[in-house]
């Protein structure tokens, strides 16, 4: 559940630090800052600055598990790369603190890697022994 935590979090905190960050631009202070600080934000005014933050918002979601996703993946294909035994990945990955559909992904990703990583390792042994060209 971290992952979605996480998401949460930088879905709030992002548009909320570029809705500061513009305040602090305009020079302004109380509503005057803000209604110049949402104008400056998108189209249309005040309004569109308001619909601008939400459209951030709702990236901000998909985005982090993206990157969730994209993290795990490199570290386990690091671990297989790097080790010669076979890795007990499924046991760290079910006990990782992530979302149900967050485990499923991670692990499709290191089942094929894995997968890959052991074909690639075979092809080389029989190489290795002449057994192919």
């Amino acid at each position: 559940m971290i992952d979605v935590i996480t998401a949460f979090l930088a879905a709030e905190g992002v548009p909320a630090l570029l809705l500061l960050y513009r305040i602090r631009q305009s020079g302004l202070s109380g509503s005057e800052g803000v209604t110049a600080a949402l104008m400056s934000i998108g189209p249309g005014g005040a309004l569109g600055g308001l619909v601008g933050l939400a459209l951030i918002q709702l990236a901000m979601i998909p985005l982090v598990m993206c990157l969730f996703l994209v993290y795990f993946h490199w570290a386990y294909r690091r671990a297989f790369n790097s080790c010669d035994a076979t890795c007990d990945a499924v046991e760290e990955i079910t006990a990782l603190p992530l979302s149900a559909l967050m485990r499923y992904l991670i692990m499709r990703h290191v089942t094929h890697e894995f997968m890959r990583h052991t074909r690639a390792r075979a092809i080389a042994r029989k190489k290795r022994d002449g057994l192919m060209r």
